[in-house]
Order: structure tokens, then sequence, then C-alpha cells
């Protein structure tokens, strides 16, 4: 899972459960279920967030957004 802000890029870490800067991968393994959890739980400034989820079809350890089925929800924070 990618945020982005601004400019800014955010991946979920899924080990540890926590958001981390740059746009890297999340997780590289086989297909689990991702239980459900807050995107974030801290105020954010105004303005329109960005966030991806997608599924690599090839894990080759570097990201191709060519090589993915994603989907993005536009958040907007007034």
């Amino acid at each position: 899972m990618k945020a982005t802000a601004d400019d800014a890029w955010f991946h979920y870490q899924v080990a540890s459960k926590t958001w981390a800067p740059d746009m890297t991968y999340s997780y590289q393994g086989p297909l689990f279920n991702l239980e459900a959890f807050n995107v974030l739980n801290t105020p954010l400034p105004p303005g329109t967030y960005t966030v991806y989820f997608g599924v690599y079809r090839i894990m080759n350890g570097s990201l191709n957004m060519d090589q993915a089925d994603y989907d993005t929800v536009e958040v907007n924070v007034e």
C-alpha cells in the first residue's frame, strides 16, 4: 500500500504495521488476508491525499507499476 501527499511518498510496512517514507514495496510473498486497520490515527494538514493498493504479478524486488494490478482512493482533508 502506498500513499502520496504534496509530492512525498510513503509505504505501509506489513511486518511492522507502520508507515515509512519512500516508495517501495510493502511486502513480498504469497497473497494473504489483510486484516482491517486504520490507515492513519493522527490529524492531517488540509490537502488532497491519494492512497494506492496494489498487487504485483511478478515479485522481482522492484516497483514496476506496469506489472501491477492496483486501485486508488483520493481523500480530501479540509
